[in-house]
């Protein structure tokens, strides 16, 4: 008996180790099959992610590049900024004295729109009005109108960016010819990008740069120095074939401007560290599955799926919408607004733009964590007051756009209240908790189909009201119509 028992014994013990292993054998095939597509699937997502960030940064970019433009295309609102002539010999003393002065004055209202570090006339005589800084007439000397000059790169516009003056890369310039004699000299500090192509809290290991066509930093989030952009990067971007084993960085880029590239680029350590998460979470599973045997079937189910799930499931939320405001990123709403527009049968809606007034001011006076405060408490706004099928998203750096449903009959009166409605509920925030720096935004709005046929068209004019917005002194709501933009005062402006 004690034989058959020790037998009986024998034969459970084998029974379970064979099982054991089976166990074992099958958990290991399967972590090992699950650890290879987890792999994959992160770097997919993570690459998706890195190209959604980088088209958002880049519209960033150009949109500042644009606004700097825009501001200086204000010179030619009145004609004695671009016809007068420094260099002509015929001028009364006086009356030279006097016009000068009145372009002088024009010139600094303009100047304090932007953090413009240039932002002046200069005569082929080498003559200045306007805020020319020493650091620039030092770099120049006293060939800086013939510098300057030479920056303009762009025939049919007569205008142009440059970089680099002299290896210089802290400082670009932006040039545009007023006349024969005559050029607009614009300038900002390559820092002012920090604030342009912000990265989300949750991808700080993310690199953004900015080069130029011959592969020099103009800026790095980073902060580095003057120099070219890393080998591979460099390598990548001229096509050439890199393998995947020896790559420091993931790497997206986008031409900007007219012959810039906006890069960003992120370490393959990133992903490393993900893998091992994912593969951290593989492993437990196996050594929890083969434990509990015959249960392990179902259990491995689930915690094969859970934490893969939850690494791909934020993964692919990152790249649809802004971390930091819960709301979509400009690429999805786009998506979002054009696939609703092309399914419009005879319905009307409105795209409204708000932009924080001073939002820069907030960063520097506050800091950045309250600007990043500013930024969430503005996405639950438009959360809270986006009605049934509504679309929000965050568009640039403070910039929102809301696409909603109006009723075709009140359309525009419709469109207007609600824009007021976000305009007042701003004014009454603050950025601070001590509720002494209180907030503004100024709104643009247009109508689909009354105001633009498509997104691009409906896009443009709404921003054209911003504009007006903004011109009109801020903290405004503007309502598209023709002619609007025109002038300083802006049609269909009203003030909180």
């Amino acid at each position: 008996m004690r034989d058959d028992r020790s037998r009986i014994l024998l034969i459970s013990a084998a029974m379970t180790v064979c099982h054991a292993l089976v166990i074992i054998f099958i958990a290991a095939a399967l972590s090992r099959v699950m650890i290879i597509q987890t792999d994959t699937i992160i770097r997919e997502n993570i690459g998706t992610l890195s190209s959604e960030l980088n088209s958002q940064m880049k519209m960033n970019v150009e949109n500042y590049l644009e606004r700097c433009e825009s501001t200086a295309t204000l010179v030619f609102s009145r004609e004695e900024n671009y016809t007068y002539d420094a260099t002509d010999p015929a001028n009364d003393p006086y009356e030279a004295l006097a016009a000068e002065s009145r372009i002088s004055d024009d010139l600094f209202d303009l100047c304090i729109m932007e953090n413009f570090v240039d932002f002046g006339i200069v005569y082929s005589n080498e003559h200045v009005v306007g805020k020319i800084s020493h650091g620039t007439r030092d770099a120049m000397g006293d060939t800086i109108y013939e510098s300057l000059s030479s920056m303009i790169s762009r025939d049919s516009t007569n205008d142009g960016w440059y970089s680099g003056f002299k290896d210089d890369y802290k400082r670009i310039y932006y040039v545009k010819r007023l006349n024969d004699n005559a050029v607009l000299a614009v300038s900002v500090y390559s820092v002012e990008f920090e604030n342009i192509v912000e990265t989300p809290d949750s991808m700080q290991s993310m690199a953004v740069r900015l080069a130029d066509s011959d592969m020099n930093i103009i800026y790095s989030s980073l902060g580095e120095g003057s120099s070219m952009l890393p080998p591979q990067i460099i390598d990548e971007i001229k096509g050439a074939a890199v393998d995947p084993a020896e790559a420091e960085y993931i790497v997206s880029a986008d031409p900007c401007g007219d012959d810039w590239i906006l890069v960003t680029s992120i370490p393959t350590q990133y992903i490393l560290d993900a893998k091992v998460q994912a593969q951290n979470h593989i492993i437990r599973i196996a050594i929890i599955a083969a434990l509990i045997a015959i249960a392990a079937d179902v259990i491995i189910s689930l915690f094969f799926a859970n934490p893969i799930n939850d690494i791909v499931s934020n993964l692919g939320k990152k790249a649809a919408d802004d971390q930091l405001t819960g709301i979509l990123n400009k690429s999805s709403f786009e998506s979002a607004v054009r696939t609703r527009i092309a399914k419009a049968k005879g319905d009307s809606y409105g795209m409204m733009i708000v932009d924080i007034d001073d939002f820069k001011s907030i960063n520097d006076t506050l800091g950045h964590s309250a600007g990043d405060r500013v930024l969430a408490s503005m996405g639950s706004f438009l959360r809270e007051n986006m009605g049934e099928g509504d679309i929000a998203g965050r568009i640039g750096g403070d910039e929102f756009c809301l696409f909603l449903k109006t009723d075709r009959e009140r359309a525009r009166a419709e469109l207007s209240e609600k824009c007021e409605s976000i305009r007042a509920l701003v004014a009454s925030s603050y950025a601070d908790e001590d509720k002494t720096y209180p907030l503004s935004c100024s709104v643009g709005a247009a109508l689909f189909p009354d105001d633009a046929a498509t997104f691009e068209e409906l896009y443009i004019n709404a921003d054209k009201a911003l504009y007006s917005s903004k011109r009109g002194g801020k903290n405004s709501v503007s309502i598209y119509s023709k002619g609007i933009g025109t002038s300083d005062s802006g049609e269909g402006s009203s003030n909180g």
